[in-house]
């Protein structure tokens, strides 16, 4: 990952709207062909609005791609970490991960 915006330990109000990004870089010898690879969440705190992230477009190796994800605070304030992975079946090829402070 090259970088992630909101970076960690951003805080948000009870329930708020916000999306994250991650830059990633396909490091792999293999494409990432949307029809194979989904964006989806692992496990962790599930401050999410979809638990799947469908690729625009192929990613080559070498090449680099934003991944987002919508999501929604929860409700009681505390520090929640959420992890996420580019998964092929039922390998993972990529993890990130964010972690939210809620006030």
């Amino acid at each position: 990952m090259d970088w992630q915006s909101p970076g960690n330990g951003a805080k948000f109000e009870p329930y708020e709207l916000f999306t994250v990004g991650w830059h990633v870089t396909n490091t792999g010898a293999e494409t990432w062909s949307p029809a194979s690879v989904e964006f989806t969440y692992l496990g962790g705190a599930k401050p999410i609005r979809d638990s799947v992230v469908r690729l625009k477009s192929a990613v080559a190796p070498g090449q680099a791609v934003v991944l987002t994800a919508e999501m929604r605070a929860p409700g009681n304030p505390a520090l929640y970490t959420t992890h996420w992975g580019l998964r092929q079946g039922d390998a993972v090829l990529c993890r990130v991960s964010v972690s939210i402070y809620v006030k």
